[in-house]
């Protein structure tokens, strides 16, 4: 969508030129833009990159089934993170100059990861252009990892019952111990820095010095939340 001087939007259609591949529903179920303008997005299909030219790569999922992607962001280095059923990936993603001038590239995601070994010192994450690194230690078969990077760089990724937070180190877990609950699902951060977690049986909000967690017996009309954001007066 594009909005004037004047406050009007108008909104464009913007095909993307995929191969039907599987026998499933086209669905796009997250987004985000990369440093470089390219717009990102999780599918039902996998994962594509768009773009400012219109070219696109398609990193196909082989198992969408068991496998599901489910959100994507692009941290303050450009690396593009993807949570998903099996673990977490990241890409470092070639510049537009070094990709080839045809209108869709299709890659397979599983078959272009490095798998990496579980450290306990120093992670290590993709440098090279092209490079992509899979942390199958944070699979949550059968669920969903969500991801957010918060202003102080550090990337958090929800698990069914963990919030998992990188430093730019190293993997540190949270869980249930600290008065997380089960069924973790998005996260936000809100202006005072602080996390707010919505799970399918209440709220959190951490302070990164502790959880407090909110449910029907705190006034919520239920238990299962889906989402959470902040609005501008806080």
């Amino acid at each position: 969508s594009v909005e004037d001087r004047n406050g009007k939007v108008t909104f464009y259609t913007s095909p993307l030129n995929l191969p039907q591949l599987l026998k499933l529903n086209f669905g796009i179920i997250s987004m985000c833009e990369g440093r470089d303008g390219s717009i990102w997005l999780i599918t039902n299909w996998g994962l594509v990159r768009r773009l400012q030219d219109g070219r696109e790569i398609f990193y196909k999922n082989e198992t969408p089934h068991t496998d599901t992607f489910s959100s994507v962001i692009s941290d303050r280095e450009g690396r593009i993170w993807i949570g998903r059923t099996a673990g977490v990936s990241v890409i470092k993603p070639e510049s537009a100059q070094d990709l080839d001038a045809v209108p869709l590239t299709v890659r397979n995601l599983d078959a272009s990861e490095k798998l990496q070994a579980h450290s306990d010192v120093q992670v290590l994450l993709p440098e090279k252009p092209g490079e992509i690194f899979k942390y199958a230690e944070l699979s949550v078969f059968p669920y969903d990892n969500y991801l957010l990077e918060t202003e102080d760089g550090h990337i958090w990724i929800s698990t069914a019952d963990s919030i998992i937070e990188f430093d730019g180190q190293r993997f540190s877990v949270h869980t249930s111990g600290k008065g997380l609950l089960k069924g973790v699902g998005q996260i936000v951060e809100d202006s005072s820095n602080n996390l707010w977690i919505a799970l399918t049986t209440g709220l959190i909000r951490f302070e990164r010095h502790g959880f407090t967690s909110y449910d029907v017996s705190d006034g919520l009309n239920t238990s299962s939340i889906v989402a959470a954001n902040e609005t501008y007066d806080g």
